[in-house]
């Protein structure tokens, strides 16, 4: 009789940090909607996901555009702690995922840095690759959030007007957003639902 062969759970890391609270927001809701796709299969905490949640304070803000910029202090500062970290966290786990809007304006330097120390690109999850995928065919689009994530050049969300049409909001339509946000306490401006709202992007009827 064969060995009943069991699969091991796909282990996922979260870089959190920027703010604290950012990560340990994602994780619940990575176990939520894990939870939701198992249904009835999920009975025990043994069917919960294995999540490592890295809190790195050396990637914390406040940030600003400056900090972005490649060459600044701020860039550099910001992406020696997110290789350090990707350099510890990337061989215990299947996929890591950044939880921050802004810290995706890294994402071609992490890739990079994930190759020299020999892991896999695709262990990196993108939320701009996440977010391009769920707004293709859906119209006008707009990204509303901090200075460097609303950046018409620096905006990790830049490459949206490749797949769909890129609109700016006025002041008026990101002040009527805030008030919205505020009413409903829904924060955008960290990773939020995985559908519905693809993180600090909307889609515009």
């Amino acid at each position: 009789m064969a060995a009943q062969v069991t699969r091991r759970k796909p282990r996922v890391g979260i870089i959190g940090g920027s703010g604290p609270e950012a990560g340990a927001d994602l994780f619940l809701k990575l176990q939520a909607a894990h939870r939701e796709r198992l249904g009835a299969a999920y009975a025990t905490d043994r069917d919960a996901l294995d999540v490592l949640l890295w809190s790195v304070s050396g990637v914390g803000g406040p940030r600003d555009v400056g900090d972005v910029a490649p060459g600044s202090e701020g860039f550099r500062r910001t992406l020696k702690a997110l290789c350090v970290t990707l350099k510890e966290l990337a061989p215990l786990v299947d996929v890591v995922v950044v939880a921050c809007n802004t810290l995706h304006a890294f994402e071609a330097e992490m890739l990079g840095f994930l190759d020299l120390i020999d892991q896999p690109r695709s262990k990196l999850v993108s939320m701009v690759s996440a977010a391009s995928s769920a707004c293709l065919n859906r119209g006008a689009v707009a990204v509303f959030g901090g200075p460097v994530t609303t950046h018409p050049d620096l905006s990790p969300y830049a490459a949206l007007g490749l797949c769909c049409e890129l609109v700016r909001l006025t002041d008026a339509q990101k002040d009527a957003l805030r008030a919205v946000i505020w009413l409903s306490l829904i924060h955008i401006s960290e990773p939020t639902r995985l559908r519905r709202i693809s993180y600090a992007v909307f889609c515009l009827k």
